[in-house]
């Protein structure tokens, strides 16, 4: 299948590359009117600003057509278990401004051109496969994911490869009744060998597909996306043709990309992936913000994993921290990396003041103030991480201020990170 090749790059896009750039952090309103128009696109808040903060008000029913006209945007959805409800941009205090029986709300935004709406945080099952951070039992698997619909959430990842398989048989287990759930699952990893192996060829794409639809429970997967392909594989081989037949078959709804550097960001999206995930944090911003031309021109859907950066962003270690056996993280960092990424850490502390209560909270609210993001993915492995999670990133609509946000490159330069 052939590709399409985009006449932009990021820069064009108004979306600079280094430190100064216009979205070095999500900062800049270079694309306001005229990359999204004024209907409450990638473009009303700006390609990565903080939504702009409008008077403080009451919510309202009978003006609310006045109000919108007056401001011009497309107010953020909200949803909840039971009911969905529409906030204005700017309204203040909102947890405090709307009770409802059923537990909280969630904004909702676009997965791309998908015409799915999703709420803003996602769950992620990596981790709370056992894969990732060692064993976690069933019981608090699926404690995890009820508590995370219950809360509004509606799009959990998940993998075929994830505890082998029996995450995907858990969700096909809770979510068997319930439509309203986005289940985006991944493949592309051969586990039949030793070490596995990456394979995307068309009659594999096609069998992980129909072994996923079983586990899952499910007659269509909603998204699909390509574990970490090569970018020959994505433009030499027929997993794109592959995808696109069984979209027409019926046998999933959507399809993209899980990516892991810009080059192969660019070949999915030339290829027609509809979805791209990517990992998007405040030490490590550099991809989606070189994406980010890309994206607003291609419509794609964004899902942004290691919001956390496999924790070291919830700010809580200390250099000497050490890694049971069976985590990951063991292998990840030298001692020394490490000593020196919790020193550098230390350069974004200016975040956490006010109702940013910590610095975990600052990193999800980051990630969330960039409006080319369609969700950000948490990956809790209790219930209790999930809940303090939901409760300290809070509602917005303004994340971080715009001021702060620009301040952040600057910091992690200081220190010898670039963002």
């Amino acid at each position: 299948m052939p590709c399409r090749t985009f006449g932009i790059t990021s820069a064009s896009a108004g979306f600079g590359g280094g430190a100064g750039g216009a979205v070095s952090v999500g900062a800049a309103a270079a694309l306001d009117v005229s990359a999204g128009g004024e209907d409450g696109g990638a473009g009303a808040w700006g390609g990565g600003a903080s939504p702009p903060q409008a008077e403080r008000t009451s919510v309202v029913t009978e003006s609310a057509a006045r109000i919108l006209e007056r401001i011009r945007l497309s107010p953020p959805e909200v949803a909840s278990r039971h009911a969905r409800f529409t906030l204005f941009p700017g309204i203040g205090e909102v947890r405090s401004a709307l009770r409802y029986q059923g537990g909280p709300f969630m904004h909702l935004r676009p997965l791309g051109k998908t015409g799915l709406r999703v709420a803003e945080l996602a769950l992620g099952t990596w981790g709370l496969s056992g894969d990732g951070y060692g064993p976690v039992d069933e019981a608090t698997q699926q404690k995890v994911v009820e508590r995370a619909i219950e809360m509004g959430v509606s799009l959990i990842d998940t993998a075929d490869a994830y505890g082998g398989g029996r995450m995907e048989q858990l969700l096909g287990r809770i979510l068997a009744d319930r439509r309203d759930v986005v289940v985006v699952t991944k493949g592309g990893t051969d586990r039949t060998t030793a070490p596995p192996r990456k394979r995307f060829d068309g009659p594999y794409i096609k069998e992980s597909v129909e072994k996923s639809l079983r586990r899952l429970a499910r007659r269509r997967v909603d998204v699909y996306l390509l574990h970490n392909p090569s970018v020959s594989a994505l433009e030499g081989g027929d997993a794109v043709d592959t995808l696109t037949a069984l979209k027409a078959e019926g046998k999933i709804g959507h399809w993209g990309v899980s990516v892991g550097d810009v080059e192969t960001g660019r070949a999915a999206i030339r290829c027609g992936a509809e979805i791209l995930e990517l990992a998007y944090n405040l030490m490590h911003a550099s991809d989606m913000h070189r994406l980010a031309g890309d994206i607003v021109v291609s419509g794609v859907g964004t899902l942004a994993r290691s919001t956390l950066a496999h924790g070291l962003l919830t700010g809580s270690w200390t250099a000497d921290r050490e890694f049971p056996e069976g985590d990951h993280r063991a292998d990840r960092w030298t001692r020394l990396e490490l000593e020196t990424r919790v020193k550098q850490l230390m350069s974004l502390r200016f975040l956490v003041h006010g109702d940013v209560a910590t610095l975990r909270a600052a990193a999800v609210r980051f990630v969330l103030a960039n409006r080319i993001v369609s969700c950000a993915v948490l990956g809790p492995r209790g219930v209790t991480q999930l809940e303090d999670l939901v409760r300290e990133v809070g509602m917005g609509p303004i994340y971080l201020r715009d001021e702060e946000l620009m301040r952040i490159p600057r910091a992690l330069e200081a220190t010898g990170v670039e963002p």
